[in-house]
């Protein structure tokens, strides 16, 4: 199933394209809260979010499509668009004492599983099963936007949701 992408005009605008843009330039701005918090055997990371593609010349929206299943959770009753368009690109924000895979800073690519959210069914929110937030955050599930402080984090297994370190391009 190919998903509706949505062209810059449409029903989309030009603040969420800068947004988007705003939110990645700024991810290594972490707030005392998340970067100071040791996990115990996890990794904690930020996502970056994926940007606008230009197409011809026109700029579209990318989206990540998840199944929305029927009400007896058994099929799938059609894709619908995810609110957590992360990428699989991530900043490790925080590490397990006596860590040394990984330090924090570093640039992670992560499994596509991780980054993805489960709809139940059109009654269920969203769930992001990896989801992160400390304890500030007053609800259960992370926020959806991309102006929240506590948006795109997750806490991943370093062995088998994180692929490999990304090399810095300076």
């Amino acid at each position: 199933m190919v998903p509706d992408s949505v062209i810059l005009g449409a029903d989309n605008t030009e603040a969420e394209r800068i947004t988007r843009e705003v939110y990645n330039k700024g991810i290594r701005n972490i707030p005392v809260e998340y970067s100071e918090f040791v996990p115990y055997r996890k990794v904690i990371v930020r996502c970056y979010v994926l940007e606008y593609i230009e197409k011809n010349g026109i700029l579209v929206k990318p989206e990540i499509m998840v199944p929305m299943k029927t009400p007896n959770g058994y099929t799938v009753e059609r894709m619908v668009n995810s609110p957590y368009p992360y990428s699989r690109r991530a900043v490790v924000v925080s590490v397990p004492e006596n860590f040394t895979s990984f330090n924090a800073g570093d640039e992670v690519l992560l499994d596509k599983h991780v980054v993805l959210a489960n709809k139940e069914n059109k009654n269920a929110d969203f769930h992001l099963p990896h989801g992160f937030t400390t304890d500030s955050w007053p609800q259960i599930e992370p926020p959806t936007n991309m102006k929240d402080e506590h948006y795109g984090y997750l806490i991943v297994e370093p062995n088998t949701h994180i692929l490999g370190k990304l090399k810095s391009i300076n």
